[in-house]
């Protein structure tokens, strides 16, 4: 990336554009005023439409897809971009997708994820705006190995990079073990194969009970990184 070698570097990252019209005027104020330009929207979201045709106009932005496979809200809820008859496993009871990470993974196929991850993409595509990259909600892809291959595979078919982080590093990698992810050989030796770019690490912004702790707790996270790319998310 051209950085002097040994140094942090850090994306900042919005997470979650598209669903609300607050989450969509919080990053238009953070990309108007350069304050965060990277981010991804939720295209089975009701204001994700909204928010493209305004990112459509503004280059300097740096917008992927979020690519969401649950709906965890008690009362705001979403249902797949994909015809419904295709990907029955993705559907609760209520006619929305799943609102816990274990649902979608008992519930869906790797056959399913895949068509709605393409639905999603392709949604941004047809909108008029090409993702510069694609993550997931919630972790939802890195939930079992055969969902992170979908992911990996879209991502080198369509030349968008994911947010592949670099497993070989074991303190990274004890790291996601330890938060329950399915972190074997089979998931290492996948992410070694992939031939798009890679974080080094991947975090969220510490919570606070203040805004000076949030403030606080984030200064000392990003003093406890190692050398390499973070994403840190918003």
């Amino acid at each position: 990336l051209g950085f002097p070698k040994g140094k942090k570097v850090i994306l900042l990252h919005m997470d979650d554009l598209g669903m609300s019209s607050e989450a969509n005027d919080a990053g238009k104020y953070y990309i108007d005023n350069d304050y965060i330009l990277s981010g991804a929207v939720m295209m089975p979201c009701e204001y994700a439409t909204q928010f493209i045709k305004w990112v459509r106009d503004v280059p300097k932005a740096d917008i992927g897809v979020h690519l969401t496979h649950t709906s965890e809200w008690k009362t705001w809820r979403w249902s797949p971009v994909a015809d419904h008859s295709k990907v029955p496993g993705l559907i609760d009871p209520d006619g929305m997708i799943w609102r816990s990470v274990m649902e979608t993974v008992f519930n869906a196929s790797a056959e399913e994820i895949e068509i709605e991850t393409r639905a999603q993409i392709n949604k941004m595509i047809d909108l008029g705006y090409m993702p510069t990259h694609i993550d997931t909600h919630m972790g939802t892809l890195y939930g079992s190995a055969s969902f992170l291959k979908v992911l990996l595979d879209i991502a080198e078919e369509y030349k968008i990079p994911a947010n592949a982080i670099d497993l070989s590093n074991p303190s990274v990698a004890a790291f996601y073990k330890s938060e329950g992810y399915p972190v074997g050989k089979e998931v290492i030796d996948m992410l070694n194969k992939y031939n798009l770019p890679q974080l080094d690490n991947f975090g969220s912004v510490p919570k606070g009970e203040s805004y000076e702790d949030v403030k606080s707790n984030f200064f000392s996270y990003v003093n406890s990184l190692e050398p390499g790319l973070t994403e840190i998310i918003f």
